[in-house]
C-alpha cells in the first residue's frame, strides 16, 4: 500500500481531502497530516510517503519552499500542490520543482 500525507493549515480541508475519496480503493493509507510547512516537513522527512498533497499558502514556511527543502534534504517521493491562489511566479515554481 502506498503512504499519503497531507499538508494543509486548515483543518477543515485536511479532513475533506482525507474523507474525499476512499484512498484504500487505490492502494493508499494517509499516514500523516501537515498542520503548516513547518510541520509539514517535519513529517515528510520523518514518514517519507509516495505522495503528499501539499497547500501552496500556508503560514511560516509555503508549500514551494517546503517542497524545495524536502527535495534538498533528499526526498525522492511524488508531490501534488493544491490552492485556490493565482499568482502565476507560484505556478511556475511548482512546476519547476
Amino acid at each position: 500500500m502506498y503512504q499519503l500525507m497531507i499538508i494543509d493549515d486548515e483543518p477543515i480541508v485536511r479532513a475533506g481531502i482525507k474523507n474525499l475519496l476512499p484512498w484504500s480503493n487505490y492502494n493508499f493509507e494517509v499516514c500523516a497530516e501537515g498542520v503548516d510547512g513547518k510541520d509539514g516537513l517535519k513529517k515528510v522527512l520523518e514518514y517519507s510517503p509516495d505522495l503528499v498533497l501539499v497547500d501552496v499558502k500556508m503560514p511560516g514556511m509555503n508549500g514551494i519552499e517546503l517542497i524545495r527543502e524536502a527535495k534538498k534534504q533528499g526526498f525522492e517521493g511524488k508531490f501534488i500542490i493544491l490552492t485556490g491562489y493565482s499568482d502565476f511566479e507560484f505556478a511556475k515554481s511548482a512546476v519547476s520543482l
